[in-house]
């Protein structure tokens, strides 16, 4: 069995900044991070491949 998990990157919400006269969030110079969520899912996706002898393949897009 294939278990697949697609993870996302996203900013590190506690150093993003927000431009109150473009109403845009400013993300140049902050580093991305996996989202939360996501770290859960491959999580639960390493279990499950313990139980069942399995393999997880991870899929992301996004920059480099």
């Amino acid at each position: 069995m294939k278990i697949a998990v697609c993870i996302k990157q996203v900013p590190v919400v506690s150093l993003l900044k927000f431009d109150n006269e473009t109403r845009r969030v400013v993300r140049d110079g902050v580093p991305s991070e996996v989202n939360p969520f996501d770290v859960l899912g491959m999580s639960l996706a390493a279990n499950l491949k313990q139980e069942h002898d399995a393999e997880v393949v991870v899929f992301t897009m996004g920059p480099p």
